[in-house]
């Protein structure tokens, strides 16, 4: 094993350098970083964070004991928690009792004798003072166990509810209910189960298993008819499957859970039951967050069935601005079209040319919807939408935020809209070279200050400057990062985000009055943005996505919704992300609404609902859409290739774009494109931060 004796030697160096240049210390020259990467790379050294942990007095170990890795819950479980302990530098190490009390306890003497954190444990054994000294670092899940201390797992009041609501609906009389070695319903859940199902008239079998679950399947199989067969395992409700499928006897409805993705499984009824809450509790437990957390299960997929006959020549046309969550819904309407035999097209027009698309429709009546940027809902609200009052404040708030709700929905207490991409602007940055030891010392030779990530465009402007010539060993940088030159849309949001970090708004004794000294500051702050930056033209933030993604920029600050499309998976490079700087980013995105006089309300209506089901905001995050449904942001197989959007609930949604004044809405796009002409001229035409602030001002005096 290469230890750093070896790389010290093989370097050339002292035993502190080598630690310096391990732990990311200043005080180390360049040529000595050198020397030890090389020396790291020729000998093939790796760093043992646990040895460093030990020789601080600390663990970094946490033991999982799981009956197997089989079961969806289990395996769903561990994946996250080890992706989660990775990115927190822990050591998960896993033991599996096969749900053998004496499997168990053997496991639960072998931990004592290490030094683990915590334990996370499935336990099956009576009682948890068999853990003894263990007891107060352990977490028990899932299952109830007497004495534990600290138990994780679900309530499953609301879920049994959801059953008995839908057998009454499905007019299931009758049913069998499996209890399986690996089910985590108490005594009392299966309780509340029969006393709900008596209530309902709904006769229910409860068999509780003391055999092989093979054996117990075709026992069931072979026995009489059943209608109805409910078992909380999905790896036990294949083997009842395969078993009918060896019988004679007609196949019955097999229910049972499965995590919140879409799956197409004819087989069996799924209840979509949020697993990843499990592990969302571990988390916040371990890393001492104290946050609620709720589960978001997404029950069963009951789309709402229409008549398909009376849908046949019904078509809803959709205006929009082409956005990649666009591109995401188009993807899913042939699903709506065959659940409803409604058509439904999409065009497309630029961000400049939807107010004068909007004032022509109310002529023609070509459209029945809109994709409307959200800056511009409250102005356009009362005049080309329809309020949407077959939805309540109630539902919405069952999904998103309150600040969603506000921006992205309502006006005046109506209902308008309902959120679509909502975004906020982010700096995404290239990790690699934020991290990289001879970056970092390069920095801190030349400005005696250590590379961080910007926390107020000050900064931010001086990391431009860094790597404005390119960076060594990093020869596809081109610049720090990119700026669209000819776009007064993205001008104006370029100012905005500057202007925002030097003031806190834009009105003053109710009327719009920016302040002057803030106004020449982002101005000047743009002007170093527009030297140090690859100018692109005719182009759109998926322009500068791309240049992030090619790698010839390490610095980008877009809006989520136009970078989302550039996966970590997809990323040649690895992505980081954090907030702008001086942490107030302006939003994004828009919402769906129906247009006033579309004679295809009902259909309208319709899409809408069907939009707003999980499983198909689901498949739309998976295909490039953005959504910021609570839910959906704790999905672990979204958020692993879409990781930013953790921050974005972090901070809820939190942005800025004041588009009220009071309780009146004010034509911000107008003022944005005064911003943006005001800027491009600023920037292309060399004029001065006086004269430019003073002219913004004149022609916001003329609205």
């Amino acid at each position: 094993m290469v230890t750093i004796k070896d790389l010290a030697k093989e370097a050339g160096v002292s035993l502190g350098t080598v630690s310096n240049v391990l732990n990311g210390k200043n005080g180390v020259s360049l040529d000595k970083i050198e020397k030890v990467q090389r020396a790291i790379d020729k000998l093939g050294y790796q760093r043992n964070i646990q040895a460093v942990n030990l020789k601080r007095g600390i663990s970094n170990k946490i033991a999982i004991i799981l009956p197997n890795i089989i079961e969806m819950k289990y395996s769903y479980l561990y994946e996250n928690l080890n992706l989660n302990f990775q990115e927190d530098n822990f050591i998960l190490e896993l033991y599996l009792s096969y749900n053998k009390k004496e499997k168990e306890r053997e496991i639960i003497k072998r931990i004592k004798e290490e030094n683990y954190l915590f334990v996370i444990s499935d336990s099956c054994v009576d009682n948890a003072k068999e853990y003894g000294n263990l007891l107060e670092k352990c977490l028990f899940i899932y299952r109830n166990i007497d004495g534990g201390k600290n138990i994780i797992r679900f309530d499953y009041t609301s879920v049994i509810d959801h059953y008995i609501q839908h057998w009454v609906r499905e007019d299931i009389k009758q049913g069998i209910i499996i209890k399986d070695e690996f089910s985590d319903f108490s005594q009392e859940d299966y309780a509340y189960l029969m006393t709900k199902a008596i209530q309902e008239n709904i006769k229910l079998e409860f068999i509780e298993q003391h055999k092989n679950s093979h054996l117990l399947a075709f026992e069931l199989a072979q026995s009489e008819n059943h209608s109805m067969l409910f078992t909380t395992s999905f790896e036990t409700a294949k083997l009842i499957h395969n078993a009918y499928y060896f019988s004679n006897k007609p196949f019955p409805k097999i229910y049972t859970f499965y995590r919140n993705n879409f799956n197409n499984d004819t087989r069996f009824r799924l209840y979509g039951l949020d697993y990843g809450y499990i592990s969302k509790k571990i988390l916040a437990y371990i890393r001492k967050e104290n946050t609620a957390i709720e589960p978001f299960h997404f029950s069963f997929l009951d789309f709402l069935p229409q008549n398909r006959d009376q849908n046949k020549n019904n078509i809803i046309k959709i205006l929009a601005v082409n956005t990649p969550s666009i591109d995401a819904l188009k993807k899913l309407i042939p699903h709506f079209t065959k659940l409803t035999n409604i058509q439904v097209h999409i065009d497309t027009c630029t961000f400049a040319d939807m107010p004068n698309e909007l004032g022509k429709n109310t002529r023609t009546n070509q459209y029945d919807m809109v994709r409307i940027d959200m800056e511009s809902l409250p102005y356009f609200a009362q005049s080309y939408l329809l309020p949407l009052d077959f939805l309540t404040i109630e539902t919405l708030e069952a999904h998103f935020s309150a600040s969603i709700i506000q921006k992205f929905c309502q006006f005046q207490q109506k209902i308008y809209a309902v959120p679509f991409d909502p975004s906020i602007q982010m700096l995404f940055y290239r990790k690699d070279i934020f991290e990289d030891a001879k970056i970092k010392r390069l920095f801190y030779e030349k400005y005696n200050k250590e590379l961080t990530l910007p926390t107020n465009f000050e900064q931010f402007n001086l990391l431009l400057h860094f790597f404005q010539s390119g960076v060594v060993d990093y020869p596809e940088i081109k610049k720090g990062s990119a700026l669209i030159i000819d776009d007064e849309g993205t001008l104006a949001s370029e100012f905005f985000v500057r202007y925002y970090a030097n003031f806190p708004s834009i009105f003053k004794n109710g009327n719009i009055l920016f302040n002057r000294k803030a106004v020449e500051e982002s101005l000047s702050q743009l002007k170093t943005l527009y030297e140090n930056a690859i100018r692109l033209e005719k182009s759109w933030w998926k322009d500068e996505s791309e240049l992030f993604q090619q790698g010839e920029i390490p610095l980008l600050l877009v809006y989520m919704n136009h970078f989302s499309p550039i996966s970590n998976h997809n990323s040649l490079y690895p992505v980081g992300f954090t907030s702008v700087p001086n942490q107030r980013p302006l939003l994004g995105g828009g919402s769906l609404a129906i247009l006033k006089q579309t004679p295809n309300q009902t259909a309208c209506e319709w899409f809408i609902s069907w939009f707003l089901q999980h499983i198909i905001q689901e498949q739309y995050s998976q295909l490039g859409g953005v959504s910021a449904r609570n839910d959906l942001m704790d999905n672990q197989s979204i958020t692993q290739s879409l990781p930013w959007l953790a921050l974005a609930k972090q901070t809820k949604f939190y942005g800025i774009r004041e588009n009220v004044l009071g309780d009146q809405a004010i034509h911000l796009r107008q003022i944005e494109t005064i911003i943006g002409k005001a800027v491009k001229d600023y920037l292309l035409k060399d004029r001065s931060e006086v004269a430019t602030a003073e002219f913004i001002q004149q022609q916001i005096d003329l609205l």
